[in-house]
Parts: C-alpha cells; sequence; structure tokens
C-alpha cells in the first residue's frame, strides 16, 4: 500500500496480489478467520467444512460483523448433483412482537443504520433489546455441517474456541470500530463493560505489544456447544441464559421461540442471465432485489463496447430502483 498526504486529506492507493489455488479458497474480511478455513481445508475437510469452522472464528475475532446472535443464509453447490441448495438460518420475530412498540417518527429515513427503514422511534429496529430477532447463526451452521460437512461439529469448533480464549487484538481498527458505534455501545450496561472500558475505546499505546479484548462469555459457550451441541443454544441452558437478558432488559424474546427455531434447507431462486445460470438465496434477502436488478439490466440496451457514461447511469438508476422496491414491498403480506 503507498501512503500520500495532502493537508489533513490522506490518499490511499490499496494494491493487492491476486490468490490463486487449485484445493479451494477462503474469502474473509478478517485474514485469521481466512486462515482457520484455509487450514480446514488443507487438512481434507470440504468447503462446507471450512465455511463452517470460518464462521464460528468470525464471532471471536469480528464480532461486529459476525456472532452467535446473527443470521445468516449459505449457498452450497454439489457439483456430482449440478444442485444449488440453501440453507436458510435467517432471522425470525418473537411470538410476542408487537408491532405498536416501533411507532414511527419524523416521516423520513433513519441515517444511523446500513438499511435505510422509515425512522423508528428510539431506533427500537436496530439496537437495544426490542431490536431482537431469534438468532439463527449456530443452528444455521450446525445443520449445513450435519447435511454437507465431513467433520464433528466439536471439531469445527475447536479453532474458534482458542481464538475466543486468545482474545480480539486491540489494533486500530477495532479502536475505529468501536469508536464509530460508541454512542450506542455506552447505553447499555454490559455493551458498556465490554467496548468502552473505563468510559472510553480500547486503545493499544503506540509502540506496545497489542493487547487483547477478552469477550468473557464467549469462550465458555463455545466449549459448551462443542460439548452439548448446536442445540443447547435453543433448548438447553444457553437458550435460558438469552432468554432470560432480553426479557430482563424488556425485550420479546422467549425461551419458546428459541426452543421452536429450526433452520431449513430450501430450494434457491434460479434463473438464466445471458450465458450463466444464477442461484441466488430467496425469500427475505437481496436475492430477489439482485434478480430484479439483472432482469432489468438484460432488458436495458447499451452501447457495445466497453461501459460508457449512459451506461453508469442505467446501472445507477436500475440499483436504486430495485432498492426502493425491497423497502416499500417485500415483507408485505
Amino acid at each position: 500500500m503507498t501512503l500520500e498526504l495532502e493537508h489533513l486529506v490522506q490518499n490511499w492507493t490499496v494494491r493487492k496480489p491476486v490468490a490463486r489455488t487449485r484445493g479451494g479458497i477462503v474469502a474473509t474480511q478478517n485474514r485469521v478467520a481466512g486462515e482457520v478455513g484455509a487450514h480446514v481445508l488443507a487438512d481434507g475437510g470440504n468447503a462446507v467444512d471450512a465455511a463452517v469452522a470460518t464462521g464460528f472464528a468470525l464471532a471471536a475475532v469480528e464480532p461486529w460483523n459476525s456472532g452467535l446472535g446473527g443470521i445468516g443464509f449459505m449457498l452450497v453447490y454439489l457439483a456430482r448433483e449440478n444442485r444449488v441448495h440453501v440453507v436458510d438460518f435467517g432471522p425470525i420475530s418473537p411470538r410476542g412482537l408487537d408491532p405498536a412498540d416501533y411507532p414511527l417518527v419524523g416521516g423520513g429515513i433513519t441515517t444511523r443504520d446500513l438499511f435505510t427503514w422509515p425512522t423508528v422511534k428510539d431506533d427500537r429496529n436496530v439496537h437495544g433489546p426490542l431490536s431482537i430477532a431469534v438468532p439463527g447463526h449456530v443452528d444455521g451452521l450446525g445443520l449445513a455441517l450435519e447435511k454437507f460437512g465431513t467433520l464433528p461439529f466439536a471439531d469445527v469448533l475447536q479453532p474458534a474456541i482458542a481464538l475466543a480464549e486468545r482474545g480480539i487484538a486491540v489494533d486500530w481498527f477495532l479502536t475505529l470500530k468501536v469508536a464509530t458505534m460508541a454512542r450506542e455501545l455506552a447505553r447499555y450496561d454490559t455493551t458498556r463493560a465490554v467496548w468502552l472500558p473505563q468510559g472510553f475505546p480500547p486503545v493499544t499505546a503506540p509502540g506496545a505489544p497489542l493487547e487483547r479484548l477478552i469477550l468473557k462469555g464467549l469462550p465458555a459457550t463455545l466449549r459448551r456447544l462443542a460439548r452439548s451441541g448446536q442445540r443447547d443454544f435453543y433448548e438447553g441452558g444457553i437458550a435460558d441464559d438469552i432468554a432470560g437478558d432480553v426479557r430482563a432488559m424488556g425485550g420479546n424474546l422467549a425461551a419458546e421461540d428459541l426452543k421452536h427455531y429450526r433452520a431449513r434447507i430450501v430450494p434457491p431462486l434460479e434463473f438464466d442471465f445471458r450465458d450463466a445460470r444464477i442461484a441466488l438465496a430467496p425469500g427475505l434477502t437481496a436475492g430477489p432485489t439482485l434478480h430484479g436488478a439483472m432482469k432489468a439490466l438484460a432488458e436495458t440496451r447499451l452501447p457495445a463496447g466497453g461501459p460508457q457514461a449512459d451506461a453508469f447511469v442505467a446501472y445507477a438508476r436500475i440499483l436504486r430502483e430495485a432498492y426502493a422496491e425491497r423497502l416499500a414491498s417485500m415483507g408485505e403480506s
């Protein structure tokens, strides 16, 4: 990376070498988690083994993006069948959710979240006890491993356990992430205690070895899952702890919500685009939005040759319209 400074502006030119492999590849934002998956492949595991091990490792090194309390979708292509399966471990609302708890205010859209939802009072749909859906991450990764993997559940958890016990490196990126969310983290006792020690984001002193931040409950939780299996998160002691904590904060998530949660294997959303067959996650995901955008792109006449200005204008229009339709209609019954 080359770095040029011009007054108060930093201009970064980032270059990365191309990665080539014949035995599979693991792509993650956090390199440590990616190396976990790469080691699984090198030791004879298949792609799903590597993905599941990586998914749990991310909970230990990148909890602001991934974690046991999250949700997701996984697309699995089986070459022998020439078929795609989708592991759906998306969010489900608690049964006790009351829409009246989320009054719209101001008539605008929120600027404090990745998604441009209509603004809800106190951002209750974005953070806090009323924002919590039933977490599917653990059951989804467990189901993927059971159906498409080759390794025992306890084995793929071992790298994540080791990383959780070691703690997260307090580097510049962690400090930046915590600082950008400090206002929200300070609102709740638990997040404030973990992420804002002494009331400030964690910082490693200049020139000192990187400090480490331990997420105190995570190693024990991962070890318990390795012993008892994924369903303990939904029906055992972990489930009781989760439901009790959320209820104590004023949320709606109950033990019964966790008990009845099941990840699913579902067919993909498939369509042809030019000479390719594309498979996406269906349902309340970005899949239908991408499908709509690509359908509109296929119907748009663009000049021959390389993309010109008109093409980029068309791309922007198509994406804007597809996303507007998503926010206006997706989830309506």
